[in-house]
């Protein structure tokens, strides 16, 4: 290779070297932009001024969507005669063309005012991100815990404590279903319907199957709280009780299927809220399907509050502990405020460094000294 010239792979031709050289173009000669994927996949431009210190040249595009572009001396280089991939190509069909003066100037014109709007658009989008990202700290800044977009593990948790409250009494057990996906079962409870709307605040991942890609969901509540990956996979189990009840009903209205084992296929002979059609099924998925819409949760009755529990009088019965940086804890006597320090959203640790105590999120501390006068 000789010192002072630049080459490239042209690979359209037979894995060949092709020197680079340093093509200056003349303000108003064309050229054309082949961008693939995210770009137009072909567009004509008006070179618009002579190189900058940089070597680069400025493009205006003729027609939408009228955007700028630079055309790199000692890079861009080839004639459109060569073209073999993405990038700008100088017009050698028509060589001598050139846009008059006054055709530039409009058209330069046409692209600054489409940047200006572009511009704008772009901040009003980081506005009115802001004030999401603002309003979501404020409905759940006490609750959830805040981390990035890829940290699955704290999302999931999230997750579940969005679940729990959403769905006091339920248990939700979640497991890692992949790299990029969970599992969550619970028995009875509310729809997966109900469910999904809750989970799907947390998914970050999908595939695009026409393209045959992965696409990242980008949204300000997982930039905040994290994402889980892909819709979680669903599962709801049913109680004894329930599929025996509904098993009852099904039989009454459909006495054919007497007999048969559940999973084992059988042919109606009527419509009920069980089967719509008339071809072959089982009992099993007759009971699935009705049940799958049916919401089964049902709120716990609340406990009153114990009358032993007692107001805190002074700082010696309590202590607040900055115990880390996202958390405190409370030590001291908290037996007799058991209830209260549930209420306010905190887990007992007996072997905290401090002492057995409780701890909460630090962004309760306010909150927990004007309960506790601390």
């Amino acid at each position: 290779m000789e010192s002072g010239k630049m080459y490239r792979m042209d690979w359209s031709n037979g894995f060949q070297m092709v020197e680079i050289g340093k093509k200056v173009l003349e303000v108003g000669q064309r050229v054309y932009g082949f961008l693939g994927y995210g770009g137009s996949e072909s567009g004509k431009f008006i070179v618009t001024s002579a190189p900058d210190i940089h070597g680069r040249q400025k493009m205006a595009e003729i027609g939408r969507p009228h955007r700028f572009a630079y055309w790199r001396v000692g890079q861009d280089d080839q004639p459109l005669s060569k073209k073999f991939g993405i990038g700008y190509y100088w017009d050698d069909k028509e060589p001598d063309y050139r846009m008059p003066e006054q055709e530039i100037a409009k058209l330069v014109h046409q692209c600054e005012v489409q940047q200006a709007w572009n511009e704008r658009l772009e901040k009003n989008k980081r506005i009115a991100s802001q004030n999401r990202t603002d309003q979501l700290r404020k409905e759940y800044g006490s609750i959830l815990t805040e981390c990035n977009s890829y940290d699955d593990k704290t999302a999931k948790q999230n997750m579940l404590v969005l679940l729990k409250r959403a769905f006091p009494g339920v248990k939700f057990y979640s497991k890692k279903n992949g790299s990029k996906s969970y599992n969550i079962r619970w028995t009875d409870g509310p729809t997966e319907k109900m469910v999904a709307k809750i989970c799907s605040k947390f998914v970050d991942t999908t595939f695009n199957g026409y393209e045959d890609i992965e696409e990242h969901i980008k949204s300000e509540f997982t930039s905040l709280y994290g994402g889980i990956g892909y819709m979680p996979d669903l599962e709801r189990s049913y109680s004894d009780k329930i599929w025996n009840e509904t098993k009852e009903k099904f039989y009454a209205k459909h006495p054919e299927a007497i007999g048969i084992t559940e999973t084992n296929q059988f042919l109606p002979k009527s419509y009920s809220e069980f089967v719509e059609s008339n071809q072959y099924t089982s009992a099993s998925s007759c009971l699935r399907g009705y049940l799958s819409d049916i919401d089964l949760y049902q709120k716990p009755e609340e406990k009153p509050v114990s009358s032993t529990a007692k107001a805190v009088e002074n700082k010696s019965d309590l202590q607040i502990v900055d115990y880390s940086e996202k958390a405190v804890a409370i030590i001291g006597n908290t037996r007799d405020y058991v209830a209260k320090l549930k209420e306010l959203g905190g887990r007992f640790n007996g072997k905290l460094k401090c002492g057995a105590g409780w701890v909460f999120s630090k962004k309760r501390e306010p909150e927990l000294r004007e309960a506790f006068y601390l």
